[in-house]
């Protein structure tokens, strides 16, 4: 379904948006803190960081995941939110690294619940995933949000 049909909508897939990227554990996990659209608190485990390029431009965000989790899960916002793709956030998941590599393909971003339904919240972006350049790629924001 499209934007106009009251149903999700998406940016054309684009290879140019599925890019490798480095991963460096940390030590150990960090726990950081995520507020969400409420204005609670969850504290949530980052096992270290990805280095990657988009559009020729270095990036890094962190994923939340605890040891032994076989996917990482990143909340990020970019220059699209509040334009063409949902203002609070985006999700990415992705399958763990492997060889301290690991595939981020934005073209699989989601919306979050809070996205289609006003009785849900959803975290927001830590500092360090709010990404300074346009993600055209993934789900765009649902025209019928609440």
């Amino acid at each position: 379904m499209t934007a106009e049909g009251g149903g999700t909508n998406w940016f054309p897939i684009n290879e140019a948006y599925r890019v490798e990227g480095q991963y460096i554990p940390y030590d150990r996990p960090h726990t950081i803190e995520v507020a969400n659209l409420l204005g609670d608190i969850d504290k949530v485990s980052v096992p270290g960081v990805v280095m990657f390029k988009l559009n020729g431009e270095p990036l890094k965000v962190e994923p939340i995941a605890e040891p032994g989790d076989k996917e990482f899960w990143f909340i990020f916002r970019d220059l699209t939110s509040g334009k063409e793709s949902y203002p609070a956030a985006r999700f990415l998941t992705m399958p763990a690294p492997t060889n301290g590599k690991i595939v981020l393909d934005f073209n699989m971003a989601e919306n979050p619940p809070c996205a289609y339904n006003p009785f849900t919240t959803c975290p927001l972006p830590p500092e360090q995933n709010r990404l300074r350049v346009r993600v055209e790629a993934g789900e765009k924001a649902y025209s019928g949000h609440p």
